[in-house]
């Protein structure tokens, strides 16, 4: 995680998939309605190892490897939007609570695209780089285009429900941007294909890249589509104040399964600790009443964590 915030310089990993999340509510609840202004900052890679690792050795001033082909493929899919959330909770019996979100975006920063090409390198410092780009954008992070701002304007709806299946289990699930669209008018854009014509190794074996393009940088009308992002918890009640958890969360395509124990407190509030399979996260949640914490990661050193995690919750009665 800190590799990815800092340009990928340190320790590489590899992997195919990264993001973060990051949303700020601040609303009131009345009876079954709620309402909220939000933020939202949301950032989604999708990339194969040899981008990963020619990105990482880049940043980092680390020479490449001779006779070899680097195949190119890397999708970004970013927005910052600000917005008002309305929501109702439906009650059709004791045992089930559906909630249903509707979330008006305004839309400040967007990037989505994809860059694809293969790079092959040789013995005598002699190489071959072929890329084609792709993507839409308010910032030209690649080649520094200078570009009015875009205006963009979408919503999202999300869904979740509480279900006590019996008086042992309850299964609480929710689908984030389950439908989703962002309508960008006039958002600046770049297709072109680039080649090696200005690129070579330097004295210290680091590959210099100028490259030569052809392509169309203009302005066009985009639709922008976040994935969907399911949380699915279990409970299960082993004996007094004691339950089992199990739980999974999927989004691009990746699905993270954890398992764990709820404990129930002298104060009615409830600390739960949770041990990710896949990610090896330790999850750390107090609940109570009008108050919820809750804390993730893999690592105890933000520099050696590549999941990391944090929510709070609280809510003030007004009388």
């Amino acid at each position: 995680m800190y590799s990815a915030l800092h340009d990928l310089s340190g320790k590489f990993i590899r992997g195919d998939t990264a993001f973060t999340q990051n949303k700020l509510e601040l609303g009131l609840q009345k009876g079954d309605w709620e309402f909220a202004l939000l933020e939202r900052y949301d950032y989604y890679l999708k990339f194969n190892p040899d981008t990963a690792e020619l990105i990482q050795r880049d940043k980092n001033n680390l020479p490449l490897d001779r006779e070899r082909k680097y195949e190119l493929d890397i999708s970004a899919n970013h927005l910052h939007a600000r917005g008002i959330k309305a929501a109702y909770y439906f009650r059709p019996a004791e045992s089930f609570t559906l909630k249903l979100s509707g979330n008006l975006l305004y839309g400040s920063a967007l990037l989505e695209g994809n860059i694809k090409g293969l790079l092959s390198t040789h013995n005598d410092d002699s190489f071959l780089l072929q890329a084609t780009i792709d993507y839409d954008y308010s910032d030209d992070v690649l080649l520094n285009r200078q570009v009015d701002d875009p205006s963009g304007i979408g919503v999202s709806f999300d869904v979740a429900f509480d279900w006590e299946l019996s008086e042992k289990m309850v299964l609480n699930a929710r689908f984030d941007d389950l439908v989703n669209r962002i309508f960008w008018r006039n958002a600046p854009y770049t297709l072109a294909d680039g080649t090696s014509a200005t690129t070579h190794f330097d004295e210290n074996g680091l590959l210099v890249v100028h490259p030569s393009l052809s392509g169309v940088e203009a302005e066009r009308k985009h639709l922008q589509r976040l994935p969907v992002h399911t949380t699915l918890t279990g409970y299960y009640k082993m004996g007094p104040g004691v339950s089992l958890i199990v739980s999974a969360k999927r989004l691009m395509a990746a699905t993270l399964p954890a398992i764990g124990y709820q404990l129930k407190l002298k104060d009615k509030s409830f600390f739960s600790l949770q041990y990710g399979l896949k990610n090896q996260a330790l999850g750390l949640t107090y609940e109570r009443e009008n108050l919820s914490i809750n804390l993730v990661s893999n690592a105890l050193s933000f520099k050696d964590a590549n999941t990391i995690g944090l929510s709070l919750f609280y809510q003030l009665a007004l009388h």
